[in-house]
């Protein structure tokens, strides 16, 4: 009962046990024939298209105050930091788990704990008793650390581009609190 239920699922329960492979291959070779459409055809019509939200939350793990910050324009609310705070605790959190003493300051997204001029991510680095402090420019300077507390000879980007680690040393060493 099986066999034929996937048969049917996979539109050949026609065809006889004995021709099941030759009726898979005619099928993909079917698939492997047909051109692409040159010109996609839209899906249901009758949907808005939802914008992104106008506004975040955030509660600073700090104090436990909540902020509300404006996007200003709809459209740009991938460049809202409270919205990406997740993505930054997770790799500080793998980071940690490699043996890496790394803290996340994220108090600029708080309204009470925010220092003056404080627009960035921070990180607080303990690497070989050293203490350092630096400013994110981008979740990638993470990416880029975890990959050489990884072993890795490459980075990979939010895009999922892979790039040489090598050229990134600088900057590595600069989160490091190291001088290279």
């Amino acid at each position: 009962m099986k066999k034929e239920l996937l048969l049917a699922a996979m539109g050949i329960a026609s065809l006889t046990p004995g021709c099941v492979k030759t009726g898979i291959e005619e099928l993909l070779n079917n698939v492997a024939d047909k051109l692409v459409p040159d010109d996609s055809q839209m899906g249901a019509m009758c949907y808005e298209v939802a914008m992104p939200p106008e506004r975040t939350e955030y509660v600073c793990l700090t104090c436990g105050k909540k902020t509300i910050h404006a996007t200003g324009k709809a459209g740009e609310w991938w460049d809202s930091p409270s919205l990406c705070v997740q993505q930054y605790r997770v790799l500080i959190h793998k980071l940690n788990l490699l043996g890496l003493d790394v803290k996340l300051d994220e108090t600029f997204l708080c309204s009470a704990c925010k220092k003056d001029g404080a627009s960035a991510f921070f990180i607080d680095v303990v690497y070989k008793n050293r203490k350092s402090r630096s400013a994110l420019s981008s979740i990638n300077d993470l990416h880029k650390l975890l990959a050489c507390f990884e072993g890795k000879l490459a980075w990979t980007d939010d895009n999922g581009q892979e790039h040489p680690l090598k050229p990134e040393l600088p900057r590595i060493c600069q989160l490091l609190g190291l001088e290279k």
